[in-house]
């Protein structure tokens, strides 16, 4: 299993099990981010429905995987873990980077005609977050999304591919922290 965070985004893990020893509270959960901070750690007095930990990441400066780690244990000491989960941190503008790449595929497939402007203002946006000008690449996030809702209304550019691509970019606006 895979998840791939953006800087500044927050992952919700949602820990579930079942345990055949109706008896068996409490358990403990305890859970390894992999990334050197605490672990957390809960007790938990019902196995009835799932619950959710949260966490950030540590800033990164180029993409960052840790492996996460994640333990229940009942009064008897019978222990069963996940060990599966692997977290990517990357950059917004390693996020970005991909957005780019995204629409270079729509020209390739011939879903997107003319997609260099949107690629101008997203390479535009990687050198203002580059510079520390959060909001000039706040302004030409706004101008990147106008001009892919003028494409799909233009028929330029599917409602769907649109879609994807103003999705990716309102999850790297509020990652970087645009309003």
């Amino acid at each position: 299993d895979h998840t791939r965070l953006i800087n500044g985004e927050t992952l919700v893990l949602t820990v579930d099990f079942s345990d055949a020893g109706a008896l068996d509270a409490p358990w403990g959960v305890a859970v390894d981010w992999g990334d050197g901070s605490a672990q957390t750690a809960d007790t938990l007095n019902s196995q009835a429905s799932a619950v959710p930990y949260t966490h950030q990441f540590p800033m990164v400066t180029s993409p960052t995987t840790y492996a996460l780690s994640a333990c229940v244990t009942d009064k008897d000491s019978d222990q069963g873990c996940d060990n599966t989960q692997s977290i990517e941190v990357i950059t917004a503008q390693d996020a970005l980077a991909d957005l780019i790449a995204d629409i270079e595929w729509l020209e390739n497939e011939g879903r997107l005609h003319n997609g260099n402007g949107l690629i101008a203002k997203l390479q535009g946006i990687i050198a203002k977050l580059d510079r520390g000008d959060t909001d000039a690449a706040c302004n030409e996030f706004g101008a990147f999304n106008n001009q892919v809702n003028a494409f799909i209304g233009s028929g330029h550019l599917s409602p769907a591919n649109g879609q994807d691509l103003l999705d990716k970019s309102g999850r790297i606006m509020a990652a970087v922290g645009c309003s």
